[in-house]
């Protein structure tokens, strides 16, 4: 660098940092009868190579533009994705750029805004900044130009963009700066926009702007004023507003101006006109930091949808607004007055009743006179009443209710709809019916006092979360002093649901409800998971926050629908692994997962599950009983499930053979209820001819994620896993399938027989059968529902090895139809058919005791003929009555 006749020059100056560099290079005049040219260029590669980096995977909120007031659309996680990118060497602000450069299509604009988090403490991105100063230090010319592939910082966003700006006159009284540029996507102060683009120029404190905001599909929102700042006021003069909201555009209708001096603000005629719906909003005056002043404001035909999709508001609502008011006094102390009207209101596409109402604002305290209406201007209710209020502007921090001052309000109405009131609260849909009532509220906001009393009456409320839809609901409250007493309230579902109690109102923020909930015979369970019918007694105390739930409850009848295990693995009985999966399930799924609503529930609930209740898949219908207890503790996001379920009746489908569920358990043992321990016992009986029956027993055990499965029998010698399952498939072992040769009864032919053919022979008569279940395993399920039956199996019967028989009649035969159903609590009755013309079975029996039983059984039974060269025997029916007595011993 060196200096000459007035002149610096530089030729060549290049700095170097750990974010980038800069180059300055040329000559610059000293003096005013010198002049020069200087070129720079200054790049900044990675900001993020030495501050901090965060992309969480929280979802949480934008921060909201100050004054706004309302809430944004929630965050869709991010995880590590950017900080994953970043230490692969790419640029995450171009990255995340990129990602907010695709328009979202929102044909709804009522429906919110989702755009990805950036965390608040996160800094990245790069830029580029070239230019050139022509002059001298008394004037000077200069232009620049600034790219940037992203910039990301304090959970705001500039994407991929450029800016071009001109200093005119520089070092001068006359210098002008001209500023144009635009990026490709913005995230600013909690709102995203796809595209923007503006020109600005700036003189002493005044200048001109031209605003374009292109927030996604064919929305644009456009600005062309010009504007004067000085220190602590300034000037806004709008020549042109222009809002399009996709099916609605609002414009300025003439020149406005906004102006604000302290805390003070001046509105001069800004008149906003939506000319496709004869929409208007007006705002003319000013209310000022000190003096009295007097603003006034008017909208008629104003859709609220378009507005809230231009905050971004996550809030689904649509309603025509008009409204006028009168606003005067000062910043800090207010007055209001005026009326608002709303109609065609709708909540998550669910109507609201319209509303008419006048207010009087003045002194901190809100007067109110409402009504609403019905389409044809009926009155369904009245609120009349003062609230304490502070809408004053003077304590950016006060609190808008006053809890010092009277609260004052009643509320009157007969058949008001509460349909609506479903939109309010998560987990209820589908109401329909009405409330009426009285009810005066009196004292203040934190510690309120009522008097009055009101009635619901609804046809029908479902509960989402149970599948269960109340039918029938009628109760009564009664309001007094600080307490909502809850005299009657009853309901439906299959049985009867009533709630007794109250709720104590001292602190509004917290209420705490005293309530006891009683079902007798009630239907609590009806989706996915099963149906379920129980008795309780239910009692719920403590405060919202900290939730006690305390109570037994008693499922007398019901199916629960369990899944079917992906695979098994087949071992031996004895196999370590069984010990291995038995000691590892009482430590699984003990983990802490995250916080949950469930963080302020305290529940101990004593569960007992009666006879009648069925666990049931498509290869399983086994019936349950037992003692169980559920837990709840603040922190834990799961329940924990204590205790032990039994079953010695149902059924289990394995290898297309029925075997019969002869004992079995499963344990909670404290941990989630997802993966209690299994042990379970069935059998299944292979008929042979000349031979006694051969039991075959499936014991599943391990956990219900990770069942193992074996098969034994009560066969002496003890036989192969082969072997086992060649009877269940064949009716007879794996040796005997290698014979070549049939017996006479068989027609199997000739010793010359092929092995093919002769196992081809055996599969067929199996198969027959088993491809009838398998065609009507789907008609089972609509049977069952239809009939109420609490069994209902469609399975193949064997028939005796020796019997040879036509195809059709093979099928007939050798299917059986099995009904079974609860008479009452101690009596089953289960009935036989086969579709031919055989008499019905049927097995009746009676519990007289816990331990002692007593079981009758009438059935079919087809046995082979005497001898004979002959196909196609017929066999012989026979009808077999037996009696049982049994006495279970346990421990």
């Amino acid at each position: 660098m060196r200096a000459s006749s007035g002149v610096a020059h530089i030729d060549s100056l290049s700095l170097e940092a750990p974010f980038g560099a800069a180059t300055v290079r040329g000559t610059f005049g000293l003096a005013a009868e010198t002049t020069g040219a200087l070129q720079f260029n200054v790049r900044v590669a990675d900001i993020s190579a030495g501050a901090r980096w965060i992309a969480t995977g929280d979802t949480g909120m934008v921060a909201a533009r100050p004054g706004v007031g309302l809430r944004l659309a929630a965050e869709r996680a991010r995880l590590d994705s950017l900080s994953r990118e970043a230490e692969r060497g790419n640029d995450p602000a171009a990255l995340l750029a990129e990602a907010n450069r695709v328009p979202v299509s929102r044909s709804d604009r009522v429906m919110p805004v989702m755009v990805d988090s950036i965390a608040l403490d996160s800094i990245a991105g790069s830029f580029e900044i070239e230019g050139a100063l022509e002059g001298n230090v008394e004037s000077a010319n200069g232009s620049a130009e600034l790219r940037s592939s992203g910039i990301i910082w304090g959970g705001n966003l500039l994407g991929e963009g450029q800016l071009t700006a001109q200093w005119r006159g520089a070092f001068t009284p006359y210098d002008t700066a001209f500023v144009e540029g635009g990026v490709d996507s913005l995230r600013l102060a909690g709102f995203a926009f796809d595209s923007t683009h503006f020109t600005a120029s700036y003189h002493r404190g005044s200048g001109d702007v031209v605003l374009a905001l292109f927030p996604g599909d064919t929305s644009a929102y456009e600005l062309d004023a010009s504007y004067v700042i000085k220190t602590g006021e300034g000037e806004l003069q709008l020549r042109q507003v222009s809002l399009r909201m996709d099916s609605t555009t609002w414009r300025s209708a003439h020149a406005s101006s906004i102006a604000w001096r302290g805390r003070g603000i001046r509105i001069d005629s800004l008149e906003l006109r939506d000319e496709r719906h004869d929409g208007l909003i007006a705002v003319n005056g000013e209310l000022p930091d000190e003096d009295p002043g007097r603003l006034d404001v008017q909208a008629r035909n104003v859709r609220i949808a378009p507005w809230l999709s231009i905050m971004q508001s996550d809030l689904e609502a649509d309603a025509m607004l008009s409204a006028n008011a009168i606003i005067e006094g000062t910043q800090s102390d207010l007055r209001l007055e005026g009326s608002v009207d709303l109609s065609r209101a709708f909540y998550r596409a669910t109507p609201f009743p319209d509303v008419h109402s006048t207010f009087r604002y003045a002194d901190e305290s809100l007067q109110v006179d409402a009504e609403l209406l019905r389409e044809d201007k009926y009155v369904l209710a009245t609120i009349k009443g003062r609230v304490p209020l502070d809408f004053s502007t003077s304590d950016s921090g006060t609190a808008p209710v006053r809890t010092a001052r009277a609260l004052d309000l009643s509320v009157a109405g007969d058949s008001i709809p509460v349909g609506p009131m479903a939109e309010l609260f998560e987990g209820i849909s589908n109401i329909q019916g009405f409330a009426k009532g009285d009810v005066a509220v009196s004292g203040t906001t934190t510690a309120p006092q009522f008097t009055g009393a009101a009635s619901l009456a609804l046809s029908q409320v479902t509960l989402d979360a149970a599948g269960v839809t109340l039918r029938d609901v009628r109760g009564r409250l009664r309001f007094s002093g600080d307490s909502i007493y809850v005299d009657t309230l009853v309901a439906r579902s299959g049985g009867t649901i009533t709630a007794q109690g109250h709720i104590l109102v001292t602190d509004v923020a917290n209420p705490a409800p005293r309530l006891t909930v009683t079902a007798r015979d009630a239907r609590v369970l009806q989706n996915e998971l099963g149906e379920l019918f129980a008795d309780a007694t239910i009692k719920v105390a403590g405060t919202i926050d900290t939730l006690d739930v305390t109570g037994s409850a008693v499922i007398t009848r019901g199916v629960i629908l369990i899944p079917d295990p992906a695979e098994f693995d087949i071992i031996k009985t004895a196999d370590p692994a069984i010990f291995a999966i038995a000691d590892t399930s009482a430590i699984r799924n003990l983990g802490i997962g995250a916080r949950s609503a469930t963080d302020n529930l305290r529940m101990i609930l004593a569960l007992e599950v009666r006879r009648g209740t069925f666990a049931r898949s498509a290869d399983a219908n086994v019936e349950l009983y037992g003692n169980l207890e559920v837990i709840a503790e603040p922190g834990i996001d799961d329940f924990m499930v204590t205790g032990a379920l039994f079953t010695d009746q149902g059924d289990y489908t394995f290898l297309g053979k029925r075997f019969d569920v002869t004992r079995g358990s499963v344990r909670f043992l404290g941990g989630a209820p997802s993966n209690p321990l299994l042990q379970v016992l069935a059998s299944y009986e292979v008929r042979q001819a000349g031979r006694p029956p051969l039991d075959i027993r499936v014991v599943i055990g391990g956990t219900l994620e990770r069942p193992a499965l074996s098969l034994e029998s009560d066969a002496q010698p003890t036989l192969s896993q082969s072997d086992l399952i060649s009877f269940l498939a064949f009716g007879r072992s794996s040796s005997s399938l290698l014979q070549f040769s049939g017996t006479g009864l068989e027609g199997g032919g000739s010793g010359g027989s092929s092995l093919a053919g002769n196992i081809a022979a055996l599969a067929t008569r199996q198969l027959a059968s088993i491809g009838l279940n398998a065609l009507v395993d789907e008609v089972r399920s609509d049977l069952s529902s239809a009939t109420r039956a609490d069994v209902l199996n469609i399975t193949p019967a064997p028939l005796p090895a020796d019997v040879s028989l036509g195809a059709l009649q093979t099928v007939l035969r050798g299917t059986e139809i099995e009904i079974g159903k609860y008479i009452d609590r101690q009596t089953f009755l289960i009935g036989r058919v086969r579709p031919t013309l055989a008499i019905p079975g049927a097995t009746l029996e009676r519990r007289l005791s816990e331990r002692l039983r007593i079981r009758g059984s009438l059935e079919t039974r087809l046995l082979p003929n005497s001898a004979s060269l002959s196909s196609g025997l017929e066999p012989r029916q026979i009808q077999v009555l037996g009696m049982l007595f049994s006495w279970k011993f346990a421990w």
